[in-house]
C-alpha cells in the first residue's frame, strides 16, 4: 500500500500517524514523476527509428547520417515552430541546429518534447521509441 504523508510526499510502508492512503492517481502521477529517462540515443538510432516506421526514407535516412541533411518530415515539423527575420535565436533555429547537428540524443532534451508532440506522439510514445530505437 503507498501512503501521503503530511507534506504531500508518497511512501509505502505502515501508515503513519495524520497520512492517507494514496489514491489511483497520486500514484500513477507519483510513478510518470519519477520514471527512469531513457537512455540517449546515437543520430544513427535516430535516423534508423525513423526510417524503421516509415516517417523517413532510405534514402533520406542515410543522407541525414552521413551530412546531417534534415529529412523533409522533420523539415515540415520544424518549419511549423516560431521564427522571425532577425537573425536572433528561435524555436525553429534552435531545433534545425538541434535535429542536424547532435550526435546523441537525449530524451529530457525540451526539444525532443516539442518535435514528438509535432508528430502526435504522447511523452508515453517518445519513451516507447527512444527505448526501442536504442536497441537498433
Amino acid at each position: 500500500m503507498k501512503y501521503i504523508d503530511t507534506t504531500g510526499a508518497l511512501y509505502e510502508g505502515d501508515m503513519r500517524p495524520g497520512d492517507r492512503a494514496a489514491t489511483p492517481e497520486e500514484i500513477a502521477a507519483w510513478q510518470a514523476a519519477n520514471a527512469p529517462t531513457p537512455a540517449p540515443i546515437s543520430d544513427r538510432q535516430f535516423a534508423r527509428g525513423l526510417w524503421g516506421e516509415g516517417i523517413i526514407t532510405f534514402e533520406e535516412c542515410e543522407a541525414f547520417c552521413a551530412t546531417g541533411a534534415i529529412p523533409a518530415a522533420m523539415q515540415a515539423l520544424i518549419d511549423q515552430l516560431p521564427d522571425d527575420a532577425t537573425g536572433a535565436p528561435t524555436p525553429r533555429k534552435e531545433a534545425r541546429i538541434f535535429v542536424r547537428g547532435a550526435k546523441e540524443y537525449r530524451r529530457d532534451h525540451p526539444l525532443v518534447a516539442t518535435l514528438g508532440a509535432a508528430f502526435g506522439w504522447s511523452p508515453e510514445q517518445i519513451d516507447a521509441r527512444w527505448t526501442a530505437w536504442a536497441a537498433l
